[in-house]
């Protein structure tokens, strides 16, 4: 999978496999139906990277989850991350999110709670985000 990564003035969202074979993800800025075509893009490529990763090695599929920065979230974003939550559910063995503010961090809970996800975490720092993977057998 070729990395996905689109910056513009009020949004950052990236989606790459790492050496790894760690998903790393990225979302910052205005998440919301402003930006729909980027949201969109991205999507696509984290389910990519899920079936990619899935398809070498489905015992063990990490994703590691950067939101520092803040947000900005509306319902567009907060239906796409509850659909893209559910849609993981079958391919991730764990997910570790960091950098989540007050806002975001509730529509992530509510988001987890509806896709019935226990193998998703927030964390405050990606030390302790990448500490919880390692647990799984993550490096």
């Amino acid at each position: 999978m070729e990395p996905y990564h689109e910056v513009r003035e009020d949004a950052e969202l990236s989606a790459a496999i790492g050496d790894d074979n760690i998903i790393y993800l990225r979302m910052q800025g205005n998440l919301t139906s402003d930006n729909q075509d980027i949201l969109d893009r991205w999507d696509e490529k984290v389910r990519e990277a899920m079936r990619t990763v899935a398809a070498a090695q489905p015992e063990r599929v990490l994703c590691l989850i950067d939101t520092t920065g803040g947000q900005k979230a509306d319902m567009y974003s907060l239906e796409l991350l509850k659909n893209l939550v559910e849609h993981n559910k079958a391919y991730v063995t764990r997910t570790a999110v960091y950098g989540v503010q007050h806002t975001p961090r509730h529509f992530l809970d509510i988001a987890l709670r509806f896709a019935h996800r226990t193998n998703m975490m927030v964390f405050d720092t990606q030390e302790e985000a990448r500490n919880w993977l390692k647990e799984a057998g993550g490096s």
